[in-house]
């Protein structure tokens, strides 16, 4: 067991070590500067990152899994078209039966009209594609409503969909049998 004077990492690696995970390098380095880790970052393999969004892919437990970074204030519209294609793209490829969408530091607003070409570009495309799809979102009223707007048309296609507030409920759900 680690032991710091700093009782906030004392509490992470405490609660990383009860779990009997085993912490790469990176994670690790992030738990000693204290930054925010994803619970998925000990079995993701990363495809795809940049400044607005990082893509993860956990094939052991068919988990498809992408972050928007609080960056995202800065990304234009044709920005957004680009990386929810993006996004598309990799689902297309990686045939996970899981998704989940860390959107906690989402910034971006999402008007109206971006919401009907994300539902024909993007939406209409992967329909189907994940049995649940799971949406962590931050308490930001404004950043909450836009994901969950973008996301409310498309409660009719055969999936289950849930919002959290908390990354390790996410993946526990997901995970979860019927």
């Amino acid at each position: 067991m680690f032991k710091f004077l700093n009782p906030d990492l004392s509490g992470k690696i405490s609660l990383l070590s009860s779990k009997s995970k085993i912490l790469t390098g990176q994670v690790f380095n992030n738990i000693l500067k204290g930054e925010r880790t994803s619970t998925f970052s000990i079995h993701m393999e990363q495809v795809f990152r940049n400044d607005y969004l990082n893509i993860q892919v956990d094939q052991q437990n068919s988990i498809f899994y992408w972050e928007w970074s609080k960056e995202t204030y800065r990304m234009s519209e044709d920005d957004f078209l680009k990386f929810s294609n993006k996004i598309l793209d990799f689902v297309l490829q990686n045939q996970c039966k899981y998704g989940i969408e860390n959107a906690i530091n989402f910034r971006f607003i999402i008007s109206p009209d971006i919401q009907k070409l994300i539902a024909q570009q993007v939406i209409e495309k992967g329909r189907g594609r994940f049995k649940k799809l799971a949406h962590i979102v931050s308490s930001d009223f404004v950043s909450k409503l836009s994901v969950e707007q973008l996301w409310k048309e498309y409660e009719r296609y055969n999936f289950q969909e849930k919002y959290f507030s908390d990354a390790a409920e996410a993946r526990a759900w997901v995970l979860e049998e019927n």
